[in-house]
């Protein structure tokens, strides 16, 4: 007996005899096996061990000693204290303390748990700073909960037109606007908004003017600093009115500001504007208002997304270019709050009784239309949802298989603590006690890995707004506030159930007399299933999220291979901006006209330019400005027929310039430009406007009119009654306008003074890179009129990345966290066939030792990891097949189901986890028979 154990016996003698009765054989018994242990590390660790003890030990007899009669022992010192004073605040620091001592104990699996779980927490606490500042945005109105949007779908009669709510849904028309405010009883407020562009006389920029009904200012509760809101609205005035006085302007704060410098006496002062294209006459406004600074318009529609409206200034709706009586005109925004206590589905059910009155009332138009009701604060929801929810789907994939390797290493770690687990058992740990020491452990990884993925997620979101369509409203706000740390604080506590609550069940079932017995092969048929099951799942999960990003590979690399009908790779595109009409020396189409001709004229003669010409509005502008129109020897169109194309202004040489052939007849000439009013304009329409309007016949020659006109009663719904006719003098090949993945339009391009533009893009074909002429055709152009004209140069091929800017951003997010799900199903499977292999080291050696060939056992190595492939791979097909579904509105020319590529990323798959088993195989087929069999 050694001295230690005298004293510690001495020692037991303090605590009451029914104590020692009941306890002090176990007691004993453990300080006896601790001992040991501690007698082998060193005469001074041991010293500082047996002084531990005695003192605890005494502090706890005391504590007994005093204890009330009848209470329970809450246990020694080597139990982890007890309920006693202090008791249990011991044990778990006593817990947390051995926790950490056991993750330094294996330094290199601590690390790759901790950065394997930082990678997917990181990854999704990313994600979620996009959804807090797009999806949550908040929307600055009182009681916004109330606020809706009117949309308007078409889904028979305009399937061609597109947004983002989907096919046929567009703003609502002002005539329908009208019979909405007259008919509705669910509403406390309708308003329309139209926005465009104005000159104030003495500025020589535009002024962003929103045009609005007398509701809009109540019904969004905006504040003003000065003055008062408008008067009620009059009867929108005549369409060619010679003059319109006496109407009222409210200016923002910041337009206030910058111009007027604050001036408290605005209130009472008229301004005169002018329309930006110079086609109504002088308006005079009186200012009766400035709002506050915190004022912000509704976003806008676009094809793109959501747009803040930065206004300048707001007016009544009544005088802008609106059109009230054309409800073939989808060009007001329209903006209600419900009445209190009316529901959404009321107020959808009070606006589809009045959709069926407007249609009875004008088919023409409005024949299978409905009005659709969606709630403003959910549009971010609406229009970004799926994307972002695409997004969160691979995160959390990603996340849930580093959850998944993250329990099979530290399962297979609670394997070689076995001895340790039936040790603490038979000294009296129960289940618990176990169980809560393995999750304090994972706990511990999980604090660890939350720290990390802050970091983690802090990149990932800078990364994002970066990379991100800047289309998205709200993007440029995503940053790492306090609501994303919560979140990665409630996401790193999930993950410690999911990843630590397996291998804190496997160790707390320990078999006391298996474990403790010298042979492990007990523990590894025991552990081998859960392993085997663990891989399982990560090979199912990894071959679900490769098939998915490989649809989205597939699916992009057809869309940049689509045809856009035009030659970008060495086109330069100048953009040329004029002074807006009022101002400025160009005043007139014949000053314009000669203005672009020496324009082109001096850029054709910059050295390695081939073409140049001019065009209104560029390819891929994604912008929908069909028109109606009327076809010779034919009756005026129904609405049903849908006669509508994409009007826009063409210059000589430009087809040739553009790459777009023309396919019959003749393009512009120098003779076709320049004419202000002819009688009739030449027009040259692409092949999907023939096939639309004259199919089967030859289309040269035939004559269009712009708008729905009767020929024979010699009415016209054109805004310019003496719009020129338009004979057709050539065909060319389709553009594409509304984006790669859209069909093309009808489109015509003229020559016309109604589709001339004041500010055109010049087209410049060179013979090399674009870029490298860039400056000398940017002298030349300024060299015309360098005071009055402002440039901006892009090439073509910088429109085609951007309009793959949205896709290429999804196939690069789900690719890159693919590839790290590849690397953790790699790093997991080379890890426990490496793990299985070694712990039946006695086996290979006794079976080298009876004969057996050491390719024979590479083969059985081999075969046990491509099992586990092989189950994972069927799995993941099951998944892949139900998940990939999610896709189909992301992918482009390729079905959900497309068997080539999970045929491909099968293989791929496959083959690269097969290779992880090669190193554990290759080893374990070379185990020395003799070594093995002494070692165990």
């Amino acid at each position: 007996m050694s001295l230690g154990e005298r004293l510690y016996r001495l020692a037991l003698r303090a605590y009451p005899s029914r104590h020692l009765a009941d306890y002090g054989p176990d007691m004993l018994g453990a300080f006896q096996a601790l001992e040991r242990d501690f007698r082998a590390r060193g005469r001074l660790r041991y010293l500082r061990f047996l002084l531990a003890e005695l003192r605890g030990l005494l502090a706890q007899a005391v504590r007994e000693r005093l204890a009330p009669s009848g209470s329970q022992w809450s246990g020694g010192p080597l139990k982890g204290g007890g309920r006693g004073r202090g008791g249990v605040m011991d044990g778990w620091i006593r817990d947390l303390r051995y926790g950490w001592r056991q993750l330094l104990r294996t330094p290199w699996v601590s690390a790759l748990a901790v950065l394997t779980l930082a990678l997917g927490i990181g990854a999704n606490a990313a994600i979620f700073s996009v959804v807090d500042a797009v999806m949550d945005r908040p929307v600055p109105y009182d009681e916004p909960d109330r606020l809706v949007h009117i949309f308007e779908q078409y889904p028979s009669q305009r399937p061609d037109m597109q947004n983002a709510l989907g096919s046929g849904t567009s703003s609502a028309s002002a005539g329908n606007f009208l019979d909405y405010s007259a008919l509705n009883s669910t509403f406390e407020y309708l308003a329309a908004t139209s926005f465009d562009h104005y000159v104030l006389d003495g500025m020589s920029t535009f002024t962003r003017t929103l045009g609005v009904s007398e509701d809009f200012i109540p019904m969004l509760g905006a504040q003003l600093q000065l003055g008062r809101a408008f008067s009620p609205d009059p009867l929108p005035p005549a369409v060619g009115a010679a003059e319109v006085v006496n109407f009222e302007v409210i200016l923002t704060h910041g337009f206030w500001q910058r111009q007027f410098g604050s001036d408290p006496e605005i209130l009472g002062r008229t301004l005169t504007f002018h329309h930006w294209r110079g086609r109504r006459p002088e308006v005079r406004l009186e200012v009766v208002g400035v709002l506050k600074r915190d004022f912000q318009a509704p976003p806008r529609l676009m094809p793109g997304g959501l747009q803040l409206v930065e206004a300048d200034m707001l007016v009544p709706i009544g005088w802008t270019s609106v059109r009230w009586n054309a409800r073939q005109l989808y060009n007001v925004r329209v903006i209600g709050r419900l009445r209190g206590g009316v529901s959404l589905d009321q107020a959808q059910a009070d606006l589809d009784g009045i959709a069926k009155v407007i249609a009875e009332a004008h088919p023409e138009t409005n024949a299978d239309y409905r009005a659709v009701l969606v709630p403003l604060q959910s549009l971010p929801r609406r229009l970004y949802g799926s994307g972002i929810a695409l997004l969160m789907g691979v995160v959390v994939s990603v996340l849930l298989i580093a959850c998944v390797n993250v329990a099979t290493l530290l399962t297979a770690r609670s394997v070689g603590r076995e001895a340790e687990f039936a040790v603490r058992a038979s000294l009296g740990a129960g289940r618990g006690r176990i169980f809560r020491q393995l999750l304090i452990e994972s706990g511990l990884l999980g604090v660890l890995a939350g720290v990390a993925a802050l970091s983690v997620a802090y990149f990932g979101t800078a990364v994002l707004t970066s990379l991100f369509p800047g289309d998205v409203l709200g993007l440029a706000d995503a940053t790492v506030n306090w609501r994303v740390i919560a979140f990665t604080g409630a996401a790193s506590l999930l993950t410690v159930m999911l990843f630590g609550v397996v291998p804190a069940l496997w160790g707390s079932r320990t078999d006391v007399s298996r474990a403790l017995k010298k042979s492990g092969g007990g523990s590894v048929t025991r552990a081998g299933g859960l392993l085997r099951g663990l891989i399982v799942a990560q090979v199912a999960l990894a071959l679900t999220l490769l098939i998915g990003a490989g649809l989205l590979i597939n699916s992009f690399a057809r869309l940049a291979s689509v045809d856009p009908g035009f030659d970008h790779d060495r086109v330069l595109a100048v953009d040329v901006r004029l002074p807006p009409w009022q101002l400025g020396e160009y005043q007139d189409w014949t000053q314009i006209t000669a203005l672009y001709r020496e324009i082109t004229a001096r850029v054709a003669a910059v050295p390695g330019v081939r073409s140049v010409s001019s065009v209104g509005k560029p390819p891929l502008n994604l912008r929908d400005d069909r028109w109606p129109i009327t076809i010779q020897d034919r009756p005026m169109a129904t609405f049903e027929e849908n006669l509508r194309a994409d009007f826009r202004y063409a210059g000589p040489g430009y087809f040739r310039t553009m790459g777009i052939p023309v396919v019959r007849g003749r393009e512009f000439t120098e003779q076709d430009d320049g004419v202000e009013r002819p009688a009739e304009a030449p027009a040259v329409v692409s092949e999907a406007m023939a096939r639309r309007f004259w199919p089967g016949k030859d289309p040269l020659g035939k004559i269009f009119y712009w708008g729905q006109n009767d020929l024979e009663a010699g009415e016209s719904d054109n805004r310019y009654p003496r719009s020129p006719r338009f004979t057709v003098v050539g065909v060319v090949g389709d553009v594409k306008t509304l984006g790669l993945d859209m069909p093309p339009t009808p489109q015509v391009y003229s020559t016309s003074f109604v589709f001339q533009a004041k500010d055109r893009t010049v087209m410049v074909q060179t013979a090399g890179d674009p870029l490298e002429v860039a400056d000398a055709v940017r002298r030349a152009v300024l060299s015309v009129d360098e005071n009055e004209l402002t440039l901006g140069l892009s090439t073509l091929d910088r429109k085609i990345a951007t309009a793959l800017a949205r896709p290429r951003f999804y196939v690069a997010m789900a690719s890159t966290l693919a590839t790290i799900a590849l690397i953790m199903v790699v790093a997991g499977l080379y890890g426990v066939v490496s793990y299985l292999a070694s712990r039946r080291t006695h086996e290979f050696g006794l079976r080298i030792a009876m004969g057996a060939r050491p390719d024979h056992l590479l083969k059985m190595v081999m075969r046990q990891g491509g099992m586990l492939v092989a189950a994972g791979v069927a799995l993941g097909f099951v998944g892949a097949v139900i998940v990939t579904r999610f896709l189909s509105a992301y992918l482009f020319g390729i079905s959900p189901l497309d068997p080539v590529t999970f045929v491909a990323v099968a293989v791929v798959l496959a083959g690269v986890a097969l290779m992880a088993n090669a190193l554990p195989a290759r080893r374990a087929s070379r185990v020395d028979p003799i070594a093995a069999l002494r070692a165990d």
